[in-house]
């Protein structure tokens, strides 16, 4: 029974992704950030795969190029095989094996410059809330709307990148 909600709620959120966003009287909606297709490579990691298609395609939408992968060990091939081709690090954090924030972690020992978010449905745990002080990476919840993950990724990737304008000031 909980395997049939978490597919709903899952649906739902894939649904409502790509419906248009209202923004109320007076204010102006913004069309999310269209870098230059391929400018940023973003590897995403989550072993749900219904939310790894669903940030796939909000992320291609946008313009990145996305590497995907439901499996935290073999993110770190990824990773290891092309630490500079990788510009930001997408990852679910409780995930079989490995938890995301030992993945980025283990991402950074290999190449400090890459940026990083992890997505997750407790974002108040005590070790990502240290985890974000220490700027080793931004935390977002999950579900997540379009221009969450788009903004996150704005921050994470650095200046230079518009948001969405639809968070928080």
């Amino acid at each position: 029974m909980l395997s049939a909600i978490k597919q709903n709620r899952t649906k739902e959120l894939v649904e409502a992704s790509y419906e248009p966003l209202s923004m109320g009287a007076g204010v102006k909606e913004e069309k999310a950030p269209k870098p230059p297709d391929g400018r940023f490579t973003i590897l995403l990691v989550d072993n749900e795969p219904a939310l790894v298609r669903l940030g796939k395609s909000i992320l291609e939408k946008a313009g990145y190029s996305v590497r995907d992968t439901a499996d935290p060990f073999e993110a770190l091939r990824i990773f290891e095989a092309y630490p500079a081709g990788i510009d930001l690090i997408i990852t679910d954090h409780v995930m079989p094996g490995l938890v995301g924030l030992e993945l980025i972690k283990r991402a950074k020992a290999i190449h400090p410059g890459v940026g990083t978010i992890i997505v997750t449905a407790n974002p108040f745990l005590d070790c990502l809330d240290e985890a974000e002080k220490a700027g080793l990476a931004k935390v977002i919840g999950k579900p997540y709307f379009r221009y969450e993950l788009l903004d996150a990724v704005s921050a994470a990737l650095g200046p230079g990148l518009p948001e969405t304008g639809r968070g928080a000031p």
